[in-house]
């Protein structure tokens, strides 16, 4: 009888340490987890590409257009000269 209530007893005072330790590594491994998640959206969202820009032109064809640092002040032009369209040419003649 003595020997079953000393057990007890034993395995009670254990239970809180033994509880505080599951939970104290559960809270680690779930700051870890935390931590790599928020260090991998952060990475994904500073390391984004920059999204592309198009245009179109007369024909209705889309164009890619190059980024540049800052205006473009020489004369050369940043798009090719827009290719002619029938379609088009057909509705400024009927203008004029």
């Amino acid at each position: 009888m003595a020997r079953v209530t000393r057990e007890a007893i034993i395995a009670e005072k254990e239970f809180y340490p033994r509880n505080f330790r599951r939970i104290v590594r559960f809270l680690l491994f779930s700051l870890v987890v935390n931590f790599s998640l928020f260090a991998a959206v952060a990475y994904v969202k500073l390391n984004q590409s920059l999204p592309s820009a198009y245009a179109t032109n007369n024909a209705g064809l889309i164009e890619p257009l190059m980024r540049v640092a800052g205006p473009n002040t020489s004369s050369q032009a940043l798009l090719k000269p827009s290719p002619k369209s029938d379609a088009a040419e057909k509705k400024l003649e009927g203008i004029t």
